[in-house]
C-alpha cells in the first residue's frame, strides 16, 4: 500500500511540476505595439501608390526616417527638412500632428508593427489629382 501511495504522490508531483513549468501561455505576451513603435528608428523601404495601379514610388521617399518617442512626440526626417510634432497611436491607427509651421496632419490606418517592420496606409488629398492612397513599409534599426 505504501508503494502505491508513493507512486501516486510522485506521479502527482511530476504532473504539477510539468504543468507549472510549461506556463500554460499565461505569461508575458511580449512588448506592446506602442513599445515596438518607440523602440526603433523607422526607415522607408517600400511605398506603393495603390490609387494608380499599384505603382512603386519608393524612390521618391528614399532615406526618409521617422522616430517615435515614448512621450508621444515624433521626428520625421524628410531629407532636406525635419518635421516634428506629436502623435497618438491606438488600435491600428496612428495620427500625426505636426508642430506649428508644418503644412499638414496625417492619419495612418491599417497600422501593424513588429520588432523589425512598420506597415500602414495613408491617404493624401491633393486638390489637383484627388485622393491618393499609399501602402508604406518601413524597417526598424
Amino acid at each position: 500500500m505504501k508503494k502505491n501511495y508513493f507512486s501516486l504522490l510522485l506521479t502527482t508531483l511530476v504532473g504539477v511540476f510539468l504543468f507549472t513549468a510549461c506556463g500554460g501561455g499565461g505569461g508575458d505576451a511580449g512588448p506592446s505595439s506602442a513599445d515596438l513603435l518607440t523602440a526603433k528608428t523607422w526607415t522607408i523601404s517600400s511605398v506603393i501608390d495603390e490609387t494608380n495601379s499599384g505603382t512603386d514610388v519608393t524612390s521618391s521617399f528614399a532615406s526618409k526616417t521617422a522616430k517615435f518617442n515614448t512621450d508621444n512626440t515624433y521626428t520625421h526626417n524628410l531629407g532636406s527638412t525635419t518635421e516634428t510634432g506629436t502623435y497618438s497611436f491606438g488600435g491600428n491607427t496612428l495620427s500625426l500632428t505636426p508642430s506649428s509651421g508644418t503644412p499638414y496632419a496625417a492619419t495612418f490606418t491599417n497600422v501593424t508593427v513588429t520588432d523589425s517592420q512598420l506597415t500602414f496606409k495613408v491617404t493624401i488629398t491633393n486638390a489637383k489629382t484627388g485622393d491618393v492612397t499609399y501602402a508604406v513599409t518601413m524597417t526598424g534599426s
